[in-house]
């Protein structure tokens, strides 16, 4: 008999399928740390662009900074070798040839220097222009303006300080180099230059000039604004302070007095009491001092030429001599040098040596003769003297 077949032997378990394990495969972590390095190399990139942004546009401002402080101290020293500063042109001077061809620049700034003592003292001695000019796109000038200096140009070297006239011409002068031209030995701007001060000016409001006395043409004190631009957007001073950006330059040449005198003030000889007086348009300047004692201030703007006498009391003949009133501060303005009345007369009287003083001065220069009693200053074209 054959045997019986085994029975087949069926597992009861349950087919399940393999679980993942929770590490990431080796192809997601080499995508994730490529992702991983470009995110961060690109915020480090962005980082290092802002950084050098920020680096660039300090640079720039500090750049801005410096050149507007250059600019500024440039001019204030160059006014305060002035005698007046001026925001035009006066009449009796036309911009020079020799700056750009006699085409003014705009926004003027103008310092007139003293007086030409030698040949004509109601002209200064030297002048210089400040003006705003349009970039003209070559030369490689930065900015939207320049502003250019129109002038003598600057020394070199010092001048020759060695003598008497060396020391006055290098007091009038300043550092300028003052040309006189042609035989007749006036004043020449034919060396006048044009030089660029600063190529960074804005493009609005980059220069501005306000005399403190805004009912006169000329004034001793201004207001000086300066407002410089790399790019646009970004100006220094920022727009938003730039009221209160500004400096003060004043011309301090014989300040609080113009050696020409007041033109109110011309003197006449009054021919009943042989004394020159300063007619009624010339109102005396009255003082109080610490003790509250009043002084005037009179002036006595002599003309040119003639003979004349200052303070002598009483009429023609009858010897009185001096002041009928001493309350008075005497400024008598005089018509000349100091050194071309010294070597004909500035003594105490015509016929003796005794020394000028304020009892009695005499003094002549050739043209004009003066007798001044009780006087307190004597103001010559290139010095004031006090008695």
């Amino acid at each position: 008999m054959s045997p019986l077949p085994r029975p087949v032997q069926v597992s009861l378990r349950r087919h399940r399928p393999r679980r993942r394990s929770g590490a990431f495969t080796l192809i997601e972590l080499v995508i994730g740390a490529s992702l991983s390095v470009v995110v961060v190399g690109s915020l480090a990139a962005l980082a290092l662009l802002a950084e050098l942004r920020l680096g660039e546009n300090a640079e720039v401002s500090q750049n801005l900074r410096d050149s507007w402080g250059r600019t500024l101290n440039f001019i204030s020293d160059e006014a305060h070798n002035a005698s007046w500063i001026r925001t035009d042109l006066p009449s009796s001077i036309t911009y020079p040839s020799t700056c750009n061809g006699g085409v003014a620049p705009t926004n003027l700034l103008v310092l007139e220097g003293p007086p030409d003592t030698m040949d004509d003292p109601t002209k200064p001695l030297w002048t210089v222009i400040y003006g705003v000019r349009s970039n003209p796109g070559t030369g490689g000038w930065r900015g939207h303006n320049v502003l250019v200096r129109c002038g003598p140009p600057l020394r070199d070297t010092p001048p020759a300080t060695t003598t008497a006239a060396d020391l006055q011409a290098a007091a009038e002068e300043g550092n300028l180099v003052v040309s006189r031209g042609g035989s007749d030995g006036k004043l020449s701007f034919t060396n006048y230059q044009e030089m660029v001060i600063t190529d960074q000016l804005a493009q609005d409001n980059p220069f501005q000039v306000v005399l403190y006395d805004i009912t006169s043409g000329r004034d001793r004190n201004a207001r000086l604004s300066l407002s410089l631009s790399r790019r646009q957007g970004q100006t220094y001073p920022p727009p938003d302070t730039f009221q209160g950006y500004h400096t003060q330059i004043r011309a301090n040449r014989n300040p609080g007095i113009d050696i020409l005198g007041d033109p109110n003030c011309v003197t006449t000889l009054n021919s009943d009491t042989n004394n020159a007086e300063p007619p009624k348009g010339c109102q005396p300047i009255t003082t109080v001092d610490g003790l509250l004692r009043r002084n005037s201030i009179k002036e006595y703007n002599l003309p040119a030429t003639g003979t004349f006498t200052v303070n002598r009391c009483g009429k023609k003949g009858d010897g009185c001599e001096g002041p009928a009133s001493i309350e008075n501060i005497d400024v008598v303005f005089l018509k000349g040098r100091y050194d071309d009345f010294k070597k004909n007369k500035l003594q105490f009287d015509q016929n003796n040596n005794k020394p000028c003083s304020r009892t009695r001065c005499y003094l002549t220069n050739g043209s004009q003769t003066v007798t001044i009693y009780d006087g307190d200053v004597l103001v010559f074209y290139d010095r004031i003297v006090h008695l």
